[in-house]
C-alpha cells in the first residue's frame, strides 16, 4: 500500500523541460544572434558551465561565461516564473492525494530559487509537505539520498513509498533503492521508454494515469 509519494518536477510535475533544451538558443536569439543548426541538443549534452563556455566563445567573446550564465538563468527563471505549466494530469492527481492525505514530497535537481515563482503561480505549494533539492543537498540523483530523505521526512518506508520521475537514470536509482517506482513519459526523454517500462514498477502516459 502507498503511503507517500515523491515527485521529480521537471519532465514529471512541470512541462518545463522544453524551456531547459532551449535556453540557451533563445539567450542567443534575445541578443538578435543566429544560432547554428541543432544548437539546443548540442547544448543539453553538456553540463552547464560548458554549455555556458561555449555559447560565449562562438557567440558572445566581448562577454564572459559567467556574464553569458546569467543571461541564460535569467531566461529559464522567465520561463517559471511566466511560462511553465503542470504536465497533463498531474494537478489531478495531486489533488487525489491531497483529498486522500497522503503525503507527498517534491525531490528535484532544480534550484529552489527557480521553480518556487511556479509553484506559487500555478498553486501548487499546498501539496507538498517536504520540498528538497539536490543543490541544498549537495547530491545528484544518481545517488539514492535525495530521496531517502523524502521517504525520512514523509514518515514512510521504501517499499511503500512511490517515486515519480521522467528520466532513466533517476528512475533506476529509486528503483534500486528500493522504492516504488513511477515511470512517467516525456517527449524529451521517449527514446528511453523501452528501459523504463522494464526498471519501473509502473509506467504511465501522464501522471493523472496513477491509480491509488
Amino acid at each position: 500500500m502507498i503511503k507517500g509519494c515523491i515527485f521529480d518536477l521537471d519532465g514529471t510535475l512541470l512541462d518545463s523541460m522544453k524551456f531547459w533544451i532551449d535556453c540557451g538558443k533563445n539567450f542567443v536569439l534575445k541578443n538578435n544572434l543566429v544560432p547554428e543548426e541543432g544548437l539546443s541538443k548540442k547544448l543539453f549534452c553538456m553540463s552547464l558551465n560548458d554549455g555556458n563556455a561555449y555559447l560565449q566563445k562562438k557567440y558572445f567573446p566581448d562577454s564572459s561565461a559567467e556574464e553569458v550564465g546569467k543571461g541564460v538563468a535569467a531566461e529559464i527563471a522567465d520561463a517559471y516564473k511566466y511560462s511553465v505549466e503542470p504536465k497533463s494530469g498531474a494537478r489531478e492527481l495531486l489533488e487525489r492525494l491531497y483529498t486522500k492525505k497522503i503525503k507527498c514530497a517534491l525531490a528535484t535537481a532544480t534550484p529552489r530559487n527557480l521553480f518556487e515563482p511556479a509553484f506559487e503561480r500555478l498553486g501548487l505549494t499546498k501539496y507538498f509537505s517536504v520540498i528538497l533539492t539536490c543543490p541544498e543537498l549537495n547530491t545528484h540523483k544518481d545517488v539514492p539520498l535525495i530521496y531517502e530523505k523524502s521517504a525520512q521526512l514523509l514518515g514512510t518506508h521504501p517499499g511503500e513509498t512511490a517515486v515519480f520521475e521522467d528520466a532513466l537514470f533517476a528512475a533506476t536509482t529509486a528503483a534500486r533503492a528500493g522504492f516504488y517506482t513511477v515511470g512517467v513519459f516525456d517527449e524529451l526523454s521517449a527514446d528511453d521508454s523501452f528501459e523504463m517500462k522494464k526498471i519501473c514498477n509502473e509506467y504511465l502516459k501522464t501522471p493523472g494515469d496513477f491509480v491509488i
